[in-house]
């Protein structure tokens, strides 16, 4: 007997740089595109989360444990998760 595999989603991290989004990567932009669900800080212009036209979009100033929470669950249910900061995904 063979089980049947659950499909796994995806978390995708975008920077939105300084906001305008025609300086986002073509990676950022598809991400958000393809969103299923897009987590986001206030901070984010509403011209960059436009681009997640058939997302579910939240925004907050959540971070850390709680936000990934969220993240977790939603690409658990197969879900294409986005999550969108201000800024560079890697600076602290």
């Amino acid at each position: 007997m063979t089980r049947a595999r659950k499909q796994v989603g995806r978390i995708t991290f975008v920077g939105a740089g300084p906001g305008d989004p025609e300086l986002l990567v073509l990676a950022a932009r598809e991400a958000l595109r393809s969103a299923q669900s897009v987590y986001a800080d206030s901070g984010i212009p509403s011209s960059i989360i436009a681009l997640a036209t058939d997302a579910q979009v939240q925004v907050s100033d959540a971070f850390g444990a709680d936000v990934a929470k969220l993240l977790l669950a939603d690409a658990r249910a197969g879900l294409r998760v986005v999550r969108a900061v201000t800024g560079d995904v890697l600076e602290s």
